[in-house]
């Protein structure tokens, strides 16, 4: 199954809640998130909004 992409404006992508964003992760995909540490990247909302989307 091919993943749906967010329509860009004017080019580009736009940013998206954590919200929007788990609704473009298909069912049984593979989450992989990244960063460098020092706090720049905070997993914790887009988890909770995997989890509240798959309690629905």
């Amino acid at each position: 199954m091919k993943p749906v992409k967010p329509p860009r404006i004017n080019g580009r992508v736009p940013v998206l809640s954590a919200q929007e964003a788990v609704n473009y992760i298909p069912d049984e995909a593979t989450l992989c998130v990244l960063g460098a540490g020092g706090g720049i990247l905070e997993a914790t909302t887009l988890i909770t909004a995997l989890a509240d989307k798959y309690k629905r």
